[in-house]
């Protein structure tokens, strides 16, 4: 038997719907929880580990002598992506070296090992603006267009079983009448009301009469 091929790190991550454990702030922006999207990327992958850059002088963050930045690594099944992230205050500005504070640096490590991790696949739709991953949005896609196929067949049907009645009243035939409503009950009657509906008067007058005649024999 053919096995099934595995998911890549990426299929599988990316395929997460995060939307419950985002939050969007006054500046527009959303986020997603680092402690959420660590504990579920162990959760698939607990080999997982995640690095720091130090620079030169051993600190945990880099700069050039205005303003900082911190930069993380995130490596799952041997493939490390690395997260360049400026440390910035709640308004997205970069903060003056001279008013940092190891709180700015934490964040800024958090929020880039998530941003790591969206490279790896979790979360990745949040950051491209969109507002389910990918998997979610196909899906929904196909369901819509079969829902769009499935009511072209049945309005064709319905089409065909009002011409079928039609012909039923210029023949006079009440067992035509009989014949159709027989195949739209094998159908549990999905399509009666609907077809019903379609009849002009005179035809849904003759079809009205020969159903209860039916039903009176």
């Amino acid at each position: 038997m053919k096995s099934e091929k595995k998911r890549s790190v990426f299929e599988t991550l990316s395929a997460i719907n995060v939307n419950e454990h985002t939050k969007t702030y006054g500046n527009g922006l959303t986020y997603l929880s680092w402690s959420w999207a660590w504990e579920t990327a162990m959760k698939h992958y607990p080999e997982m580990t995640s690095k720091i850059y130090k620079n030169p002088e051993g600190l945990n963050y880099h700069h050039d002598g205005k303003t900082a930045w911190v930069e993380t690594g995130i490596t799952i099944e041997g493939i490390e992506h690395i997260e360049n992230l400026p440390v910035m205050d709640n308004r997205n500005n970069s903060i003056p070296i001279a008013k940092l504070t190891s709180f700015d640096v934490n964040n800024s490590i958090q929020r880039s090992n998530t941003k790591a991790l969206a490279r790896h696949g979790l979360g990745m739709y949040v950051y491209q603006g969109e507002s389910l991953p990918t998997v979610e949005v196909k899906a929904n896609q196909a369901a819509e267009i079969e829902k769009a196929e499935q009511e072209a067949r049945d309005q064709n049907l319905v089409n065909q079983y009002i011409q079928k009645l039609d012909k039923a009243l210029s023949d006079f035939d009440p067992s035509a009448v009989q014949e159709v409503f027989s195949e739209i009950a094998d159908d549990n009657d999905r399509l009666k009301s609907r077809v019903y509906n379609g009849l002009q008067g005179d035809v849904k007058e003759f079809v009205t009469e020969s159903m209860t005649n039916e039903e009176a024999a």
